[in-house]
Order: C-alpha cells, then structure tokens, then sequence
C-alpha cells in the first residue's frame, strides 16, 4: 500500500515534466500502476480490519466514499 502511495504521488509530480506525448503516456502507465497498487492493497486491509458481521457494510461505506469524492471534487473545486 505505502509503494503505491508513493508511486502515485511521484508520478502526480512528474506530469509537470513531461508535456510532450510519449513521455506524458509513460507517466500515466504508472500512475495507473500505482494508483492500483494502492487500491487493491486499501480495499484489502478494510475487508482484514472489520469484523466479519460487518464487512460488507465496511467495505460498501470504503467504496462510496471513493464514488463521493470523484463526484463532488470537481465542482467543488471549478466553482
């Protein structure tokens, strides 16, 4: 989890370097990488760290959050 973390941001930092498209494509491969790195290894530790009885609500509050915040960050942040 903490290797996707890192990798995402690093490559969250490196757009600012690589405007032409061949390098701007690599920078995105491995975002994507990392960012599925981090949640895969997310989702896994919510499903570890709950109780069984709870899980699926657990794990359906850690999923909307994620749908939530892609659905209201953008305006947010335009307005």
């Amino acid at each position: 989890m903490m290797a996707g973390a890192f990798v995402y941001a690093l490559t969250s930092a490196a757009y600012l370097l690589a405007p032409p498209f061949w390098p701007f494509l690599i920078v995105r491969v491995f975002q994507g990488i990392g960012f599925a790195f981090f949640h895969t290894a997310s989702f896994m530790l919510i499903a570890n760290i709950t109780s069984e009885a709870n899980r699926g609500q657990s794990l359906s509050y850690f999923t909307l959050a994620s749908t939530v915040s892609s659905a209201l960050g953008p305006p947010l942040e335009y307005s």
